[in-house]
């Protein structure tokens, strides 16, 4: 094999591993921001990614979208529009207020598993501590 053929298939071979890449990336997040919903964070309010940096003795108020499924109860930074919807990380865990609190919608994932969330976005009051909100109060489920 020639010097120019190794390089050509080296080159071919990179471009493909391109493609390649570029369709699993569009695959699996989506090819337009239509595909994802962020809560539109208010004055006095913090978003889920910022809250993780907050000081674990100051009072915030958080909005975002809360999910129930396998794991724990969480409000989430954003989510994904699919059928169910699911969550956009970074997420609190949440503590001292359960799924009951919130109007959530009911379907399965593709795996028959239950999955719960709110439609509208969620407005709660609590201290968070690294990944985990502890919950003094349900402020609003708005749309």
């Amino acid at each position: 094999m020639s010097l120019f053929v190794a390089r050509l298939l080296r080159v071919l071979t990179l471009l493909a591993l391109f493609a390649v890449a570029v369709v699993a990336y569009l695959t699996f997040f989506g090819s337009n921001a239509e595909t994802r919903q962020f809560p539109e964070v208010q004055a006095g309010e913090t978003a889920v990614a910022a809250a993780l940096d907050a000081s674990p003795t100051r009072r915030l108020t958080v909005r975002g979208y809360v999910f129930d499924d396998a794991g724990p109860l969480r409000i989430c930074h954003g989510r994904w529009k699919a059928e169910p919807p699911r969550c956009i990380g970074p997420y609190l865990e949440l503590d001292r207020v359960d799924a009951g609190s919130f109007e959530l919608e009911r379907g399965e994932d593709r795996f028959g598993n239950a999955v719960l969330w709110s439609d509208d976005e969620v407005v709660l009051v609590g201290t968070v501590l690294g990944p985990r909100m502890t919950v003094i109060s349900v402020l609003a489920d708005e749309g």
